[in-house]
This record gives C-alpha cells, structure tokens and sequence, in this order.
C-alpha cells in the first residue's frame, strides 16, 4: 500500500503542486519541472538540468540517478497538461540524456519550459 501527501507550493511565480510517496518503506517523490536550463554548446547537446518547487535546481546527470532510484519527474508547463519526463541513451554519443514520453505534439516538452532564473 503507497501513503500518498500533497500540498502546494509557490516557486518561479506559479502554483505547482507537489507530491511525495512512499511504496514498501522507502521514499519515492514525484518532481515537477517548471524551468529548463539550455545546453552550453558542449558535443552532446544535452541541456544543463531543470528547477522547480521542492526540487530546486537539479543538473542532468543528478536527475538521471533520481530516476534510476525510482523517483518520478514531470513538466509542468504554465499551459496543458505536464508530461512524464525518462531516461534515454544517445544513439551517437551513448551518453544518457533526459526526455519526454512522446506526446506527438511540438514544441518539444522540455525545452518549452521557461528557462531557469
């Protein structure tokens, strides 16, 4: 049985929910992305990391690890609805990078996000 909490929280200007649970003794939480940092021009084109309320500011590689614990992350746009953010491996540089579940619509979901202050 999962133990479920949410509240609200204010950050960048908006209201975003936040959520934190529990499966079989140990702590998942569930993060929403509200901002994105854009990649700094370096070969693998990845972007830098993403901010939002409980979370802060995370780089890429930190919430590659936090997904791979079984923590789950969101966008969370100032419109519509967020998407599931996962894991990928890079087909040229076999470097891990973080994506969204296709939702077939454009403009891509992180990179729609405004950017981080």
């Amino acid at each position: 049985m999962s133990l479920y909490s949410a509240g609200y929280v204010i950050r960048f200007g908006l209201w975003v929910k936040a959520v934190a649970i529990v499966r079989k003794g140990h702590p998942m939480s569930v993060y929403y992305a509200t901002c994105h940092t854009p990649d700094n021009n370096d070969p693998d084109r990845r972007i830098q990391g993403l901010g939002g309320p409980v979370m802060g500011w995370l780089n890429v590689d930190t919430i590659i690890l936090l997904i791979d614990q079984g923590h789950t992350f969101y966008t969370q746009p100032p419109y519509g609805s967020g998407q599931q953010i996962i894991t990928a491996i890079h087909p040229v540089s076999h470097r891990r990078y973080i994506k969204t579940v296709s939702d077939g619509i454009v403009p891509n979901n992180i990179l729609a996000l405004p950017r981080c202050p």
